[in-house]
């Protein structure tokens, strides 16, 4: 088990190191300097591959590279005592405010714990 959880972190380091190109940092930087601006060259080059792609009959490929990558140029670190969206992540196993849970579900659709007149 130990051997995993060693292997699991040095994937998770390859992983951080993969996202930390100069490329990426490079856009991060411009991204913080200029959002918007940095927003639209960013859509207007995508938007021309994607055009470009789709004439060479690959866009649907390069519409779905491009989902996985805006997917992983989005994950980030939850801040230091932040909640996980998962309540099984969180210190005994603590709900986030607001949480449907399957109690309220049977209380409110099956109305549970109400009296007929």
């Amino acid at each position: 088990m130990v051997a995993f959880e060693s292997v699991l972190c040095g994937l998770y380091r390859v992983w951080e190191g993969a996202l930390d190109v100069y490329p990426l940092r490079a856009w991060r930087a411009y991204a913080a300097r200029a959002p918007w601006q940095c927003a639209v060259v960013t859509l207007s080059t995508w938007l021309i591959l994607q055009i470009s792609a789709a004439y060479v009959q690959f866009g649907v490929v390069f519409f779905m590279f491009s989902l996985f990558i805006a997917m992983v140029l989005n994950l980030g670190e939850r801040k230091a005592n932040e909640p996980s969206a998962y309540s099984v992540f969180n210190p005994h196993c603590e709900r986030l405010p607001g949480q449907l849970t399957a109690e309220h579900f049977e209380r409110d659709i099956l109305m549970r714990n109400r009296r007929i007149s």
